[in-house]
């Protein structure tokens, strides 16, 4: 009976083993960061990605770490109220010799216990670098080719204006119709452009 305990006990363990292997090789590998602190902000743990975005270690003071190494767009007192259990923040590495600017997205959730006393802190981190240049691409080139069409509109209205104002001529009622049309078209094309 002992003896079947025994065993029994052993295969749990095994099978404990076994899934402690498989959470550290997937916390290990993730490509985005994951540090994990006591409830003081003290580092007790994180992944290859957290070290190599943050240059981090244990021990380390992560609200700190974080506020030296980075420009932030959060304040202090956000991030230490235990009330607020998530937390956004933005993360800018500046640029060096070295290095082109890198914007990480991070996440702080706060673990709390029966009480609500923070307990732990779990950090995600994320280059976003790539999305953001993306973004301001996109909005430079919207904006550029909004400035661009604003002249030709702009012509193209006042055009219309001046033929169904009659100044440029007497129309027909198939040309009333297409000015009207391009009328119409044109003040689309306007409101498309000023958004």
């Amino acid at each position: 009976d002992i003896y079947k305990m025994v065993e029994t006990i052993k295969n749990n363990l095994g099978e404990i083993r076994k899934e402690k292997d498989k959470f550290e090789a997937t916390f290990t590998h993730m490509t985005d960061g994951v540090v994990a602190t006591d409830a003081d902000w003290s580092v007790i743990n994180y992944n290859r990605a957290a070290e190599k975005m943050m240059n981090i270690s244990n021990g380390a003071h992560l609200i700190f770490h974080l506020s030296n190494k980075f420009k932030t767009n959060f304040e202090l007192q956000d991030i230490l109220d235990p009330q607020k259990k998530v937390k956004y923040l933005e993360l800018i590495q500046s640029e060096t010799e070295q290095l082109k600017e890198i914007i990480y997205s991070a996440t702080i959730n706060t673990i709390l216990d029966n009480d609500k006393n923070a307990m732990a802190h779990i950090l995600t981190i994320r280059d976003v670098t790539d999305e953001k240049r993306e973004e301001k691409n996109k909005s430079t080139l919207l904006s550029m080719v909004s400035h661009k069409l604003r002249t030709p509109i702009a012509v193209l209205k006042g055009t219309v204006a001046l033929f169904q104002d009659g100044i440029l001529g007497d129309l027909d009622s198939k040309q009333k119709d297409s000015i009207n049309m391009m009328g119409r078209q044109s003040n689309k094309m306007h409101k498309l452009v000023d958004r």
